[in-house]
């Protein structure tokens, strides 16, 4: 994007997890204030959940059930 503050590095698929695939996603925030480091971050992350969700992939959570006993 022109005038951004932020420059896109690479994003490369890094590994198996155990319950995941692993990316590793670099980019630079031209600034030295935090609040656009988490601005930026929030922002990447709600637009890769945005083509998550138009492109119909879910995410798997981890779940854990307990059962009580009397």
């Amino acid at each position: 994007k022109k005038n951004s503050i932020v420059d896109f590095d690479r994003c490369n698929f890094s590994a198996f997890g155990d319950f995941s695939l692993n990316f590793d996603c670099v980019y630079y925030v031209n600034s030295n204030q935090f609040i656009d480091y988490v601005t930026v971050k929030e922002k990447i992350l709600f637009a890769i959940l945005e083509e998550f969700t138009k492109n119909n992939i879910g995410f798997a959570y981890p779940t854990q059930v307990v059962k009580l006993q009397k």
